[in-house]
Protein backbone atom coordinates (compact mmCIF):
# COMPACT_ATOMS: atom_id res chain seq x y z
CA UNK A 1 0.00 0.00 0.00
CA UNK A 2 1.34 3.29 -0.97
CA UNK A 3 2.21 6.38 1.89
CA UNK A 4 -0.81 8.26 -0.01
CA UNK A 5 -3.31 5.17 0.59
CA UNK A 6 -2.34 4.20 3.78
CA UNK A 7 -2.60 7.81 5.18
CA UNK A 8 -5.93 7.68 3.47
CA UNK A 9 -6.92 4.56 5.32
CA UNK A 10 -6.29 5.89 8.63
CA UNK A 11 -7.88 8.66 8.37
CA UNK A 12 -11.21 6.81 7.26
CA UNK A 13 -10.85 9.17 4.00
CA UNK A 14 -12.36 7.03 1.11
CA UNK A 15 -10.66 6.90 -2.06
CA UNK A 16 -11.77 7.86 -5.27
CA UNK A 17 -14.10 4.77 -6.72
CA UNK A 18 -12.24 4.37 -9.59
CA UNK A 19 -9.08 3.82 -7.05
CA UNK A 20 -10.74 1.32 -5.59
CA UNK A 21 -11.34 -0.93 -9.04
CA UNK A 22 -8.22 -2.56 -9.75
CA UNK A 23 -7.51 -3.08 -6.43
CA UNK A 24 -10.52 -5.26 -6.57
CA UNK A 25 -9.67 -6.60 -9.99
CA UNK A 26 -6.64 -7.69 -8.18
CA UNK A 27 -8.14 -8.99 -5.28
CA UNK A 28 -10.45 -11.14 -7.41
CA UNK A 29 -7.71 -12.26 -10.04
CA UNK A 30 -5.68 -13.82 -6.72
CA UNK A 31 -7.73 -15.41 -4.08
CA UNK A 32 -4.51 -16.17 -2.53
CA UNK A 33 -3.70 -13.00 -2.42
CA UNK A 34 -6.97 -12.54 -0.72
CA UNK A 35 -7.17 -14.96 1.73
CA UNK A 36 -2.96 -14.11 2.97
CA UNK A 37 -4.99 -10.64 3.92
CA UNK A 38 -7.76 -11.74 5.59
CA UNK A 39 -5.21 -13.92 7.38
CA UNK A 40 -2.90 -10.94 8.11
CA UNK A 41 -5.71 -8.93 9.18
CA UNK A 42 -6.87 -11.73 11.78
CA UNK A 43 -3.43 -11.74 13.47
CA UNK A 44 -3.35 -7.64 13.85
CA UNK A 45 -6.74 -7.72 15.46
CA UNK A 46 -6.43 -10.79 17.34
CA UNK A 47 -2.82 -9.04 18.73
CA UNK A 48 -4.14 -5.99 19.53
CA UNK A 49 -7.55 -6.88 20.78
CA UNK A 50 -6.88 -9.54 22.99
CA UNK A 51 -7.64 -9.83 26.71
CA UNK A 52 -4.28 -9.49 27.78
CA UNK A 53 -3.45 -6.67 25.54
CA UNK A 54 -6.59 -4.37 26.09
CA UNK A 55 -5.82 -5.11 29.85
CA UNK A 56 -2.10 -4.13 29.68
CA UNK A 57 -3.50 -0.95 27.91
CA UNK A 58 -5.86 0.01 30.33
CA UNK A 59 -3.49 -0.11 33.08
CA UNK A 60 -1.10 1.74 31.85
CA UNK A 61 -4.08 4.67 30.93
CA UNK A 62 -5.02 4.44 34.44
CA UNK A 63 -1.30 4.72 35.88
CA UNK A 64 -0.96 7.55 33.88
CA UNK A 65 -3.99 9.64 35.44
CA UNK A 66 -2.63 8.15 38.89
CA UNK A 67 0.60 9.84 38.27
CA UNK A 68 -0.39 13.24 36.95
CA UNK A 69 -2.96 13.40 39.61
CA UNK A 70 -0.33 12.11 42.68
CA UNK A 71 1.57 15.07 40.91
CA UNK A 72 -0.94 17.94 40.88
CA UNK A 73 -1.78 16.72 44.40
CA UNK A 74 2.09 17.27 45.42
CA UNK A 75 1.62 20.67 43.21
CA UNK A 76 -1.66 22.28 45.21
CA UNK A 77 -0.41 21.43 48.73
CA UNK A 78 3.07 22.20 47.77
CA UNK A 79 1.45 25.98 46.71
CA UNK A 80 -0.07 26.21 49.80
CA UNK A 81 2.77 26.11 51.93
Amino acid sequence: MCSSSRSRAQSGEQPPRAAKTPSLVLLLRAPALCREMGLAGKRKLDAESSPSTVARKTVAVYEQALTRARSLTAAALGSMR
